[in-house]
């Protein structure tokens, strides 16, 4: 008896990933590529008329986006779906709800077919059904994000390191320091190194909880347990782990204002 043939679609706006995802595919020997697309609007059409096993869906995508594509879709049979997304709120939610499967942009190719097992193994299975109701459950998810009002601040870090990704909640950096354009997060169970520089960083932190101290340093303020007087109008910021962080007279005014502190 022959191997059996399974079937996908690739939707990405870049050329270069589709063909990434094509190439591995003919490595695998048993999938076949019946349509592509640039747009998350032309994949599902394209999944109406080929009813794939599986569909690559990009996330950022021209005019809709992925998850807004489908949550609109009226699809009598839902495909397998694994999401390829370079954005790693929805990458971290997906692997929260462990409804579907995603791929992180830069994946590893080893990455990519554990991801590919999964769909497999689901096939093997008949699961469609289940399969439904994973997308209804993850659709539904998602609508919420969309409907409700989310804080503009970031609640957890994805932080990508060899061959996993850490997830980091903002609740537990107790301060975070510049390293060239790195800037390291330091927690009480260790450090975690993010390619970003902190003048960005910062942005994502809410400002009621964290302040800039140095060109260099932000804390969190629940985290400071003493300020010691230094020199030239600058203090040591003592950390209750007991790490010591200069605060600049530049960055004063930050301590004044969300502290309370008569300096």
């Amino acid at each position: 008896m022959g191997q059996k043939i399974y079937t996908a679609i690739i939707a990405d706006d870049e050329q270069l990933a589709r063909e990434s995802i094509k190439t591995l595919l003919q490595r695998r020997g048993n999938w076949q590529v019946v349509a592509e697309a640039d747009t998350a609007s032309k994949a599902l059409k394209a999944v109406k008329v080929q009813n794939p096993d599986l569909l690559f869906l990009d996330i950022e995508m021209p005019g809709q986006n992925g998850i807004e594509s489908l949550r609109s879709a009226k699809l009598t049979n839902w495909p397998n779906i694994v999401f390829v997304t370079a954005y790693n709120q929805f990458a971290v939610d997906a692997f929260e709800l462990n409804a579907l499967d995603y791929l992180l942009k830069p994946y590893s190719d080893q990455k990519f077919f554990k991801s590919l097992d999964k769909v497999e193994q689901r096939l093997e299975q008949n699961d469609q059904i289940a399969t439904g109701e994973k997308l209804s459950k993850l659709l539904q998810h998602y609508e919420s994000l969309f409907q409700a009002q989310p804080s503009p601040y970031t609640e957890r870090f994805a932080v990508k390191s060899v061959g996993k990704i850490d997830i980091v909640p903002v609740d537990d950096v107790c301060f975070v320091q510049a390293s060239g354009s790195y800037v390291e997060l330091n927690t009480s169970l260790g450090k975690h190194l993010m390619n970003e520089p902190i003048s960005k960083f910062e942005k994502q932190l809410d400002p009621s909880q964290f302040v800039r101290i140095h060109r260099s340093t932000i804390v969190k303020i629940k985290e400071v347990a003493e300020l010691i007087n230094h020199y030239n109008g600058e203090y040591i910021v003592k950390m209750r782990q007991g790490q010591e962080l200069k605060l600049s007279r530049g960055y004063k005014k930050n301590l004044h204002k969300l502290l309370g502190s008569h300096i």
